[in-house]
């Protein structure tokens, strides 16, 4: 009985300086995967700044400004995943994701809070705002953008189309104006809420993003080379 006892007590001794040691170490960092363990859906840049803002797994949000060197997780009370992020301007932004997850920002990503989404248990995949206070959501499977002109506080849907299948990604050019790709290959451009659809491919286009209202690209060619 001694010995064990005497077991026990190194073992309790062991487990309390090995919890002292992993407390007050506050520079772990994680060795593989890289950066850490967690996926990234979307990510967006401040404006004028060199902060970059990634969001993902179990509703983390992930900040860094060494260009991906070192990064800080911001804590949400979300537990969704993250699939978009956008920022208007430097202090306001706004993020989505699974099971109606729509958050915002006014203090540069620092923390968030939740706003009430337009539909309930659905997945947004994309959200972009042209000014801080207009913005545009995407409900995918549901063939719907949604728009809001007053910080997502109340939203409606501005485009509703399911003859082209899953909308699989948008790009606004202004509060009034822009473009959505779908599933079966057509893109439709939008006025002021009216959507003209056209096919151009047999293939699904995932990525659409225009620089003018009459120069764009798709996930199929890069933008990068449009002048």
């Amino acid at each position: 009985m001694k010995a064990n006892g005497t077991k026990a007590a190194y073992c309790t001794i062991l487990l309390f300086l090995f919890s002292i040691t992993t407390y007050s170490q506050d520079n772990w960092t994680w060795l593989n995967p890289k950066p850490m363990g967690y996926t990234f859906y979307g990510s967006a840049v401040i404006p004028s700044s060199s902060t970059l803002i990634a969001v993902g797994t179990k509703g983390v949000i992930a900040k860094t400004t060494d260009n991906g060197s070192s990064w800080i997780l911001i804590r949400t009370d979300s537990t969704s995943i993250l699939n978009s992020v956008h920022f208007p301007t430097s202090t306001v932004g706004y993020a989505c994701g699974t099971n109606s997850t729509l958050l915002k920002t006014t203090n540069g990503g620092e923390s968030w809070t939740s706003l009430t989404p337009p539909l309930p248990g659905i997945g947004f995949t994309q959200i972009q705002f042209t000014d801080s206070q207009t913005g545009f959501l995407l409900d995918k499977i549901n063939y719907r953008l949604y728009k809001t002109t007053d910080g997502g506080s109340v939203w409606a849907v501005y485009v509703n189309e399911n003859t082209y299948g899953n909308f699989n990604s948008f790009y606004m050019i202004d509060g009034n104006n822009g473009f959505i790709a779908t599933d079966d290959g057509s893109v439709g451009k939008i006025t002021a809420g009216v959507s003209n659809f056209s096919n151009i491919t047999s293939s699904s286009l995932k990525v659409i993003r225009f620089t003018t209202l009459n120069r764009g690209c798709d996930g199929a060619k890069s933008c990068e080379n449009d002048d």
